[in-house]
């Protein structure tokens, strides 16, 4: 089903003022979710979507309590407690003040772990809107701050949020201070990082970058901050960290917050002494790079859950800049769109017309930039009329939507035929990626089966491996085509670490030897488990 856009209502702690989130949910799971530890909550939407709530495709039975009529002097909490599990009424309420001061009293006698739901018309609309400008665009200190045009066609955008980006952006970048930037997926977090480089004094310098979703914990410290000749079994070579080769330039910490507790650590003395040790060395090297961080996390509610250090966060965001996500600003969709389509996608040739601009601008874009570009994508191969309809969206929207549960959702359902081609091609796709994934392990075997430093071994390994990881990643960059995300998230992942286990192998067969037994394993078996359970569903359509 389509998100909906809500604002969730709970309490930090009893007898304290109701604290407020914007929360997108496509079913009960995702308020549940929303909602972990911080029960009872409350979940604000539009009297609009109310229906959408109380039906099935919301995965809960949630119990309509009807409509509060405006001026009733019966509380809000009588409605909604003691219904046994959620529960839903329509508020006529007249303002948002209003609103807010009868969800205080819902909260202080709500059940303790309720989940509510409470419709609100055109008077609240203010709720949503005040959260999409939260701030004052005009402040003094932006006042004589003009941002780079050169930025502004690749960050577009007219809505104030963007501008204000932009302006943060060219008011930081001059200076030496840490940059921490927050967005979900796909709102353009390293295409700002890279305007505070290629905007600071350093632009000559190097551009270095870390993910440190995707590290390796074995070969943390060598990344960051190098090693020596022989320091461990296959280091050959001195090498330089990513810490000392940025000292004349900027590292970009991408997803930060999925960095573990002990290289935080390790990354926060770095910073705080300016001085690193490479792997295999007594000598302490000066370093200096400008520390530019983004996240989709929430780090605060990560340092709350003790996954994130304080003292690091406080190191990490000396300056602060937050991407905002596509909905907020559904007129910039538009530009965007056409942007993306005539500059990197090549579409000119069938332009986009204004209903399906309109359509775009509707949707909700929980992957944002990302997912917009992925869809325009999908519009050009599969394109072949010289105007594109909103039929011709709607019914890709469908395909995808065909194995994610949002089928039922759509505009139209997918006729029979649809649904047989797309079964077909799914089923074929699902067992070639399972003929690929057997292969890359039968190729591990001649490394796996040795002991020691076996150099012949893994360079058979290396040499085999080679064309089933093409297969595999060229495999995996038809999403459409896995029925559900379990299985294509399975593949990638293992693409992901089968070229981690790679490098290792290049190094340090012992370790690579080590990362098989620790992680790569389970990873074939979660891959070939998740494919086998998508073909048996198929099988069964």
């Amino acid at each position: 089903m389509q998100a909906i856009e809500t604002i969730m209502f709970f309490l930090e702690q009893e007898n304290s003022d109701p604290l407020e989130r914007s929360v997108s949910v496509s079913g009960y799971s995702d308020c549940e979710e929303a909602a972990d530890g911080r029960r009872p909550a409350v979940f604000v939407i539009p009297w609009d979507a109310s229906d959408t709530v109380k039906s099935p495709v919301f995965g809960q039975p949630v119990t309509d309590a009807g409509t509060k009529p405006r001026g009733y002097a019966r509380p809000l909490a009588l409605y909604l407690c003691g219904c046994g599990g959620p529960s839903l009424v329509r508020f006529d309420a007249t303002s948002p003040g209003r609103l807010r001061r009868s969800l205080s009293a819902l909260l202080g006698r709500a059940e303790p772990n309720g989940i509510y739901f409470v419709a609100v018309g055109s008077d609240c609309d203010a709720l949503w809107t005040e959260r999409v400008e939260p701030v004052d665009y005009s402040r003094p200190f932006l006042a004589g701050v003009e941002p780079d045009p050169g930025l502004a066609k690749k960050y577009r955008g007219r809505a104030p949020a963007k501008i204000l980006v932009r302006k943060l952006v060219a008011a930081v970048a001059p200076t030496e201070a840490p940059v921490l930037i927050m967005g979900e997926t796909g709102t353009g977090k390293e295409l700002v990082a890279h305007a505070v480089h290629d905007g600071s004094p350093r632009r000559g310098g190097p551009w270095s970058t870390l993910n440190c979703g995707s590290i390796v914990d074995t070969l943390f410290e060598s990344e960051l901050f190098g090693h020596e000749k022989g320091a461990a079994t296959g280091l050959t070579s001195q090498r330089e960290g990513l810490m000392e080769h940025a000292s004349t330039g900027t590292l970009f910490l991408d997803e930060i917050g999925e960095m573990s507790m002990p290289h935080q650590a390790k990354l926060l003395r770095a910073l705080e002494d300016g001085e690193i040790r490479r792997v295999g060395s007594d000598e302490s090297r000066k370093v200096n790079p400008r520390i530019v961080a983004a996240t989709n996390r929430d780090l605060v509610e990560r340092i709350r859950e003790n996954r994130f250090r304080e003292d690091l966060y406080y190191r990490l965001a000396v300056f602060t800049i937050r991407t905002p996500p596509l909905r907020e600003s559904p007129r910039d969709i538009k530009i965007i769109a056409e942007a993306l389509w005539h500059d990197e996608i090549g579409g000119a040739r069938a332009p986009l017309t204004d209903p399906v601009l309109d359509y775009l601008a509707a949707q909700k874009w929980p992957g944002n930039v990302r997912e917009l570009r992925h869809l325009l994508l999908r519009l050009k191969v599969y394109l072949d009329a010289e105007s594109i309809r909103v039929a011709t969206v709607e019914y890709l929207e469908r395909v995808r939507d065909l194995h994610s549960g949002g089928l039922f959702a759509a505009a139209r359902t997918p006729t029979g035929g649809e649904m047989k081609r797309h079964r077909a091609q799914c089923l074929a796709h699902l067992s070639k990626t399972d003929e690929v994934v057997r292969k890359c392990e039968v190729s591990l075997r001649p490394v796996l089966r040795g002991k020691g430093s076996d150099e012949r071994a893994a360079l058979i390994v290396i040499s085999t491996l080679e064309w089933p990881l093409r297969e595999l990643e060229s495999l995996g960059m038809h999403p459409y085509r896995f029925h559900t995300s379990d299985a294509y998230g399975a593949a990638n992942r293992l693409n992901a670490e089968l070229g981690q286990f790679v490098e290792l192998l290049r190094e340090d067969v012992g370790g690579a030897r080590q990362f098989w037994e620790s992680t790569l394993r389970r990873q074939f078996k979660r891959t070939q488990k998740a494919i086998s359970a998508e073909i048996r569903a198929l099988e069964v359509l």
